[in-house]
């Protein structure tokens, strides 16, 4: 359905493979017509180290809050 908006998430940069993830997280919008991404600049993880790819719940409710906000901008611009 292209007129579907697609938003993905970034996972958490505490992981080795993060780095090469997010690069291609980047690239959506120039691959997927419709699409965007949101960062995990910022975010925690959720034992507070790098054993686990989860978010904590403040993390969650942040990341949940740029995907509102990327879907706004999207539908209202």
């Amino acid at each position: 359905m292209p007129e579907l908006y697609f938003v993905a998430g970034q996972i958490g940069d505490w992981r080795s493979m993060s780095e090469l993830i997010n690069k291609v997280m980047e690239q959506i919008p120039d691959r997927i017509s419709n699409a965007s991404y949101v960062v995990s600049d910022g975010l925690t993880p959720l034992f507070g180290d790098n054993s686990d790819p989860h978010f904590d719940s403040r993390s969650q409710q942040v990341l949940g809050k740029r995907y509102a906000q990327e879907v706004l901008r999207k539908v209202y611009d």
